[in-house]
């Protein structure tokens, strides 16, 4: 398709989108992107979004209006909707220079093209179009804003991008660093792959300097405190459990919570390649104190309460009518609390099968996962949303992977009653633990291929459990 979709359905996709927009990493001021990208073709471009963003907008939009399977000739119309926006988003940089956010939108737009791909299972597709936002970060010096060095270009002297006054651009270009850092580490980790973020910024390659993020209406509401100090290896002094000079509520923002998340998670799968792989821990940060931040944090985390967030009048109509100009954080909340305790699963994964005592605290952490599920806020927001973080299948596997660890190893084992008195729970209750999920799984499983495959992988290796021994005495 050539041509731009008409002005009506264009609004119809918009608003199919944005009350998902959070949990497919979009992190620009949703109010302020609605009203620019609904303005009339006759305002000049560079009041408008760009064609990229709205294209990469437009295709997740359709994607997300469908409220079953979709035929062969819808999947055309989204294939075509995804050329058009891979094309459009490549060509920003050149085409779209008369918007000021450009730099900042065309990140945005990779974001959501990756999250598209990598939910429909197209890992390598979506791994480029990530690297493509981590470069765009890097080169607008992104990481660099509020920095406490003097002599280092700020992202807001970055010669990519203008100077600002206006709190709310500020905020989208930091939380544009942290949101490709979060999915970089989620999905890096996820994959497999070598090609981290965090390798380059959490190893000490490159120096993170900006603050911790806040949400887009905090923001709007208050900013950051005046008196909060410039930065200066931000999570390198998470990692290392330095405590900043001045608190500030950014520390603990639910986006700077994902963040911390993200960062143990990937730490967690790192440690867990090298103990695969039969090779030494490196000692950045060593496996115990890595263990006891990962626990630390967990135990930090607030009860989830989801804040929703207006950004549009409910008069609208919207397509999302459960929502209807709304959304809720949960999302973020669940995705938060689920990476920290697969952080937890990873760090003691080698030693599962073999040492019924060490799978307690994997155990443990898994079941937290499935408590999750059962909160209300939690069964509402699955409710309300026909598509959820596709990260979430990735996760879910490896808790239910822990299950099924479990299950094999109480069914072999001559002490198995032992091993059930241990974690006080029965055989048919850590099957219920694992049904939770895969029925939650099963209700997305149409909506995301990359959720199917999970799905699959997860039922065969329950199906392939031996049935419990009968041992005798002889």
């Amino acid at each position: 398709m050539n041509k731009d979709p008409p002005a009506e359905l264009s609004r119809f996709l918009i608003d199919a989108f944005l009350p998902h927009a959070p949990d497919f990493g979009f992190f620009l001021n949703i109010e302020r992107f609605r009203s620019a990208a609904l303005l009339p073709e006759s305002s000049s471009r560079a009041l408008k979004p760009t064609r990229g963003l709205l294209s990469a907008v437009h295709v997740l939009g359709l994607r997300l209006s469908g409220t079953g399977p979709t035929t062969p000739q819808e999947e055309a119309r989204i294939a075509a909707y995804l050329t058009r926006a891979i094309n459009d988003a490549t060509k920003m940089m050149v085409t779209e220079t008369a918007n000021p956010f450009v730099v900042v939108e065309n990140i945005q737009a990779e974001l959501l093209l990756a999250t598209f791909l990598f939910c429909h299972g197209r890992l390598l597709e979506g791994q480029y179009h990530l690297t493509q936002a981590i470069s765009l970060a890097i080169g607008a010096k992104l990481h660099k804003i509020r920095s406490s060095h003097e002599d280092s270009a700020t992202g807001m002297n970055s010669p990519l991008l203008p100077p600002t006054s206006d709190p709310m651009v500020e905020g989208e270009r930091i939380n544009a660093f942290w949101t490709v850092f979060i999915l970089s580490n989620c999905w890096d980790a996820t994959v497999d792959t070598s090609t981290s973020l965090i390798a380059v910024f959490g190893d000490g390659n490159l120096e993170v300097d900006l603050p911790w993020p806040l949400t887009m209406p905090e923001y709007q509401q208050e900013g950051f405190p005046p008196d909060l100090p410039r930065g200066t290896w931000t999570v390198q002094k998470f990692l290392t459990q330095i405590v900043p000079d001045v608190s500030s509520s950014n520390e603990f923002s639910k986006l700077a919570m994902y963040a911390k998340a993200s960062i143990l998670f990937k730490r967690a799968r790192k440690i867990e390649w090298h103990l695969q792989r039969g090779q030494e821990i490196p000692d950045t940060p060593p496996n115990r104190v890595l263990c006891d931040l990962i626990e630390s944090f967990v135990a930090s985390l607030p009860p989830m309460k989801g804040t929703v967030i207006r950004f549009a009048p409910s008069e609208l109509g919207f397509p999302y009518n459960a929502v209807s100009g709304e959304f809720s954080t949960i999302g973020m909340q669940l995705v938060t609390l689920t990476l920290a305790h697969a952080s937890i699963v990873h760090v003691y994964s080698v030693t599962v099968e073999t040492n019924a005592a060490s799978m307690k605290k994997p155990f443990e952490a898994a079941k937290a996962c499935v408590e999750a599920l059962r909160n209300p806020e939690v069964r509402m927001y699955f409710k309300r949303s026909s598509r959820i973080n596709p990260c979430f299948g990735c996760l879910w596997e490896n808790v239910c992977q822990v299950f099924v660890k479990w299950i094999r190893t109480a069914r072999g084992r001559v002490d198995a009653e032992d091993v059930r008195m241990m974690f006080g729970i029965s055989e048919d209750e850590v099957v219920e633990l694992l049904e939770v999920i895969i029925g939650v799984m099963h209700s997305y499983a149409w909506r995301s291929p990359i959720l199917k495959q999970v799905l699959e992988k997860v039922r065969k290796a329950y199906q392939e459990i031996p049935p419990s021994k009968v041992y005798t005495l002889s």
